[in-house]
């Protein structure tokens, strides 16, 4: 599963703006491995970026715990 909930460019100041939001998973009803991803670029330059991975576990109908990393690529490098 794919999800691009936001996918957008335009022009700032002469150079290109993208955004973006998207996230996606693989596996089935009861465990899956989710992928989470949003950011911005200014022209050539990444602006802000972050990149999660996640392990997701049904508990119950309806509701799944997740558990998982985050990295920051811009404007800070770090990870949570």
């Amino acid at each position: 599963f794919v999800l691009v909930e936001e996918l957008d460019y335009t022009r700032f100041d002469g150079k290109g703006v993208v955004n973006w939001e998207a996230q996606g998973w693989v596996g089935g009803d009861r465990d899956k491995f989710w992928w989470k991803t949003e950011g911005e670029t200014k022209g050539p330059r990444l602006e802000q970026a972050e990149l999660q991975a996640l392990y997701s576990r049904n508990v119950a109908t309806f509701f799944d715990a997740q558990i998982g990393v985050r990295y920051d690529l811009e404007p800070d490098e770090r990870g949570y």
